[in-house]
């Protein structure tokens, strides 16, 4: 088994439901052990045209399956809640439900399908701070660089980052 972190955003309709539910469907998951989940924050959009502020969050968990096989199983839960797939260049458009893998243990993985640890977490507070409440003393993977440190020193473009009640 390999601890997992996986990052969980929306910004259409609502918000904190769309979380509920991919937060229920994978405690349903047989593949996934949760472990922990993090308190929701609220984010302005960074690279998002329209659509409402993000309500972000992160859930701990431990898993056997690959790490493909975790994305692929990320995937189908976000169909199920009704992401429609976009084209390539409106990636970042509004989304009912984001589900992304920030960390699959250790490893560091790059593949035409899957970059791990997620590419652009570390210039993002709305990812970084929910995984720092999950696990305060974890260092990145390829730099050794403490994640408490990095966040400290993130100049991201976020109007509001703040704890979502």
């Amino acid at each position: 088994m390999v601890k997992i972190y996986i990052g969980i955003g929306s910004n259409i309709g609502a918000r904190r439901k769309n979380i509920y539910r991919a937060v229920v469907q994978l405690v349903l998951c047989r593949e996934f052990r949760l472990l922990g989940i993090s308190p929701l924050y609220e984010t302005s959009a960074v690279s998002v045209a329209g659509g409402t502020d993000f309500l972000n969050c992160a859930v701990k968990a431990e898993t056997g399956l690959l790490p493909e096989e975790v994305l692929s199983k990320l995937k189908s839960i976000e169909l199920k809640l009704g992401r429609k797939p976009v084209p390539e260049k409106r990636k970042w458009a509004p989304r009912i439900i984001d589900l992304d893998i920030l960390l699959y243990g250790r490893r560091v993985i790059r593949t035409g399908k899957l970059t791990v640890p997620h590419p652009r977490m570390t210039a993002r507070k709305f990812a970084l701070k929910p995984l720092l409440d999950l696990d305060s003393g974890m260092v990145h993977p390829e730099s050794g660089m403490p994640f408490r440190k990095i966040y400290r020193e993130i100049r991201d473009r976020s109007q509001k980052i703040g704890e979502y009640t």
